[in-house]
């Protein structure tokens, strides 16, 4: 289920329409849904919001040129993602604002607007 008319337009100062326009996959609230669209454009990982009864207000915008994808989406909450599967590829991650953590089977990495990460999966 669509919620983007509930979702904050803007994340880090930028507008969500800005960002890959044209390009938008899904705006949810539901962790379960969130997780689902992005384990399938990406990859299958698990997904936790970092504060206890803090509410997702995720969206994706992503679009395929060939073999490179190019999304940007917004967790709208601090995440915690684990248990990255392996699926053969890099992801270069930055959150525009607030913070992540990125665990894989070697380690875990915290990101933020000032750190960003590539991951090989």
């Amino acid at each position: 289920m669509d919620h983007s008319a509930d979702i904050p337009p803007v994340i880090g100062g930028i507008a969500r329409a800005e960002l890959l326009p044209g390009a938008s996959v899904f705006a949810s609230q539901d962790i379960f849904e969130v997780r689902e669209h992005i384990g399938r454009t990406y990859c299958p990982h698990n997904l936790h919001i970092e504060q206890r009864g803090g509410r997702l207000d995720a969206w994706l915008n992503h679009r395929r040129f060939g073999k490179l994808d190019i999304g940007v989406m917004a967790y709208g909450r601090n995440v915690s993602i684990e248990g990255i599967e392996d699926k053969d590829m890099l992801l270069l991650m930055q959150p525009l604002a607030g913070s992540a953590e990125i665990g894989t089977a070697d380690r875990a990495t915290a990101i933020s607007p000032r750190l960003a990460s590539v991951v090989d999966t």
